[in-house]
């Protein structure tokens, strides 16, 4: 008990002492991102108030997303990005976290950095997924081909007017690379190599 109560008396004195929790917190797996990767974060609630709290992206011109409901079951909660970072969406720069829970409001801060992940949007990858299961046309996911070659994405030497084609093969592939096995980098690498070789046409 003495010994308890010098080491208190010691950590006030030379200011190191902690106060208690904070009634709302909010920790991240990282400060910095790059494209591609997906944001986890935990929201640390001291006392539970309710079922839902909101969560809110901004950037540093104060543009804020639309509001991310978290169902709030437990002091922590663990909450993964469904989705990665985009270029096109989420430019190089800082961004902030804010979290709302009842009257509870807290904040944080984090970086994307951009060092030239090829990231394909996820608009893109859905129409893979139609057209891999044969609910798109071939047109239709050329044209989504051609968003990336427009987005610098994917960059082909040379375009043709031919009636568009893909061989029926590439649907396995496109399976592969839509859970995970492969990654964008190899993938939009393989198209290209199909574009300029004319295995894919109509580009």
């Amino acid at each position: 008990m003495t010994i308890w109560y010098i080491l208190v008396v010691m950590m006030c004195i030379s200011g190191v002492y902690y106060a208690s929790a904070e009634p709302l917190a909010i920790h991240m797996d990282k400060s910095v991102y790059n494209h591609g990767d997906h944001m986890e974060i935990t929201i640390i609630i001291e006392h539970l108030a309710g079922d839902t709290a909101l969560m809110y992206i901004r950037d540093s011109y104060n543009v804020t997303s639309s509001p991310i409901p978290l169902p709030i079951s437990d002091h922590n909660t663990v909450w993964s990005a469904p989705f990665p970072f985009e270029r096109e969406v989420f430019g190089e720069g800082g961004y902030y976290v804010d979290v709302i829970y009842g009257e509870l409001f807290t904040t944080t801060t984090f970086e994307i950095v951009d060092i030239g992940n090829v990231v394909v949007p996820v608009w893109v990858k859905h129409v893979a997924y139609l057209w891999a299961s044969g609910e798109a046309s071939t047109p239709h996911y050329i044209d989504a081909l051609e968003n990336l070659q427009n987005l610098g994405i994917l960059q082909i030497s040379s375009t043709d007017d031919a009636t568009p084609f893909i061989p029926h093969w590439l649907t396995d592939i496109t399976a592969w690379w839509l859970t995970g096995l492969v990654t964008d980098d190899e993938y939009v690498t393989m198209i290209k190599y199909l574009v300029d070789n004319g295995v894919i046409r109509g580009l």
